[in-house]
């Protein structure tokens, strides 16, 4: 919700690489990537968006991290990072 509300209350925004913030990513995630055996696998280009570098960061953590810590019991965490571009409604 935080990151929802963020550019209503008038933050600046900035160019933000998705990319390159996926790889920062996974480059502070690498030892617990390879403690846990998991593989994380950029898969297509990620977009050039507006945003806050900050927050794109939290969310691709988050969403790795929880991805590895919920992992299913019998099977070593495989992530891929892809985009799907859909037409617009």
């Amino acid at each position: 919700l935080t990151y929802a509300t963020w550019e209503e209350k008038g933050q600046i925004t900035e160019r933000v690489d998705l990319r390159e913030v996926a790889q920062s990513v996974i480059n502070r995630l690498k030892h617990l990537i390879k403690e846990t055996q998991s593989e994380v696998i950029i898969e297509s280009e990620l977009p050039i968006v507006r945003g806050n570098t900050f927050h794109f960061n939290q969310i691709f953590q988050n969403l790795i991290h929880n991805a590895i810590k919920f992992k299913h019991n019998e099977r070593l965490p495989l992530i891929k990072i892809s985009l799907k571009q859909e037409e617009d409604i």
